[in-house]
């Protein structure tokens, strides 16, 4: 496949302009996996069951629907591992789609991502610690107030969100190698914290009625078939982050084999962890109560350590929160400077520091996830696009059709096993989220499209004002 527009293209920058100097390959497979587990688990795992118990009431289907979800995604892994072999390079999604459909879909795609699937999610991280920084006493003291200005002091985790973003834009703007050792330590902290709740799980007796079917579930009023589904919608959302490996894939070392294995290795942590922090809350808590519950990871620690159970839960959150952060930060900007690469976006978001970090695309994305943050407009946001993040993600995998019937001579080192069944399954449980969303969330669904379709009238104008760096970062 040509590399015009791509990784190579840096080259060329790089000897025309120093700060156009290619990304780093210096990552290895652990920290591939590392990317994915902490983009992946953040905050969703302590809320998430209690959403899935109320709406199955079976512990055993439960179980059942967190092992179909890792399965599933493991379909989605082999498949982006084939797209990350055949083309190992940075930028997510977005070259694949750019590449399989076209510069507008691309943009589309990239400029949705940058402004808001981007930095909304990271916002939305940032405040979630302050609020847990917050209930452990950790936000500072903002009281102070300049007499006759009319200002207002902002709220203590909202300073605690914006200081973290900060701290961690600072990190990666060292280098990457810094960003990736920062990531891997909060990721082991995360993965061990969250092992070790479930390990004092198991070390006592499970709870009065543990194991027992919760009658007020939604299964007893729309069935079992159609509870699963409006369940396995949450474990889809608790998945979101696994192909975060394809936005640092010419940043991993042998990337045509490793990429495939920090993705494939990635999805079954995360599987793992799941099936044994849901089994562990089932074991602790009775299901009535874990339904009723928005945090029933905090419910089942409370029972588990008496009152320093919410403290432990609290400081657990955070850790897992901060890792997710960090992994958002590093990772999400180069979406950007791909996109700057293929002639989608303004060129200076193609600059690259002697570390290796994309700077305007770092600042550029952590500047607008402060200000999210800060604003408390990323529901919002979020809701706007969750229709093209699925669409993105249909895109996607079925870019590897495209790229397979157009260069059936190319050999990549990593190949789907049991094509085209395995990328099947995963583009049909995508599809049918995005029926579901257009049945049940119109609203939301039409919102999402208009996005899709005002991004797409801006291509057009983009095209038009810069059509030679749109027509030679089109490649194959």
């Amino acid at each position: 496949m040509s590399a015009r527009g791509g990784a190579a293209a840096d080259v060329a920058h790089a000897a025309e302009d120093p700060r156009f100097r290619p990304l780093l390959r210096v990552l290895g497979v652990f920290t591939g996996v590392a990317v994915a587990v902490s983009g992946t688990i953040g905050s969703g795992i302590f809320r998430t069951p209690g959403i899935v118990a109320s709406q199955l009431g079976d512990p055993v289907a439960i179980l059942v629907l967190w092992v179909a979800g890792t399965l599933v995604f493991l379909c989605g892994a082999l498949t982006y591992g084939e797209l990350g072999s055949r083309r190992p390079e940075s930028g997510g999604l977005f070259p694949y789609i750019r590449l399989a459909y076209g510069p507008g879909p691309g943009f589309v795609y990239g400029w949705l991502f940058a402004l808001i699937i981007g930095p909304a999610p990271a916002a939305t991280l940032a405040v979630v610690f302050g609020e847990y920084g917050e209930r452990l006493g950790l936000a500072p003291d903002v009281s102070l107030r300049l007499p006759g200005l009319g200002l207002v002091a902002p709220e203590p985790g909202k300073v605690l969100a914006g200081g973290a973003v900060l701290l961690f834009t600072a990190i990666i703007l060292a280098g990457v190698r810094w960003g990736a050792r920062v990531q891997n330590a909060l990721v082991v902290a995360k993965v061990l914290g969250l092992l070790a709740l479930v390990g004092a799980a198991f070390l006592r007796e499970p709870a009065p009625g543990a194991g027992a079917t919760f009658g007020g579930a939604a299964r007893f009023e729309l069935g079992l078939l159609a509870a699963a589904a409006l369940a396995f919608q949450s474990v889809i959302w608790a998945f979101d982050g696994f192909s975060d490996p394809l936005k640092v894939g010419e940043e991993i070392r042998d990337p045509g084999r490793n990429v495939p294995r920090a993705l494939v290795g990635g999805v079954l942590v995360i599987g793992g962890v799941y099936l044994l922090v849901n089994a562990a809350i089932l074991w602790a808590l009775p299901l009535a109560e874990t339904a009723r519950s928005n945090l029933p990871a905090a419910e089942a620690a409370l029972r588990l350590f008496g009152d320093r159970g919410d403290e432990m839960v609290a400081a657990l959150a955070i850790v897992s929160v901060l890792g997710t952060l960090q992994t958002s930060l590093l990772a999400n900007p180069r979406i950007s400077y791909s996109m700057a690469r293929a002639g989608l976006h303004f060129a200076a978001f193609r600059r690259v520091s002697e570390g290796g970090t994309p700077v305007v695309a770092t600042l550029f994305n952590s500047a607008l996830a402060f200000g999210i943050a800060l604003s408390g407009t990323f529901d919002q946001l979020l809701a706007l696009v969750a229709f093209a993040l699925a669409l993105g993600e249909v895109a996607a995998a079925g870019s590897l059709f495209v790229f397979r019937r157009r260069h059936p001579d190319v050999t990549p080192a990593f190949r789907v096993p049991l094509y085209p069944a395995v990328p099947v399954v995963f583009l049909a449980v995508h599809a049918a989220v995005i029926v579901s969303m257009l049945l049940l969330r119109p609203g939301e669904a039409a919102v999402g499209s208009v996005v899709v379709a005002v991004a797409a009238v801006t291509y057009l104008i983009w095209r038009r004002a810069a059509p030679s760096a749109v027509a030679a970062g089109t490649g194959p």
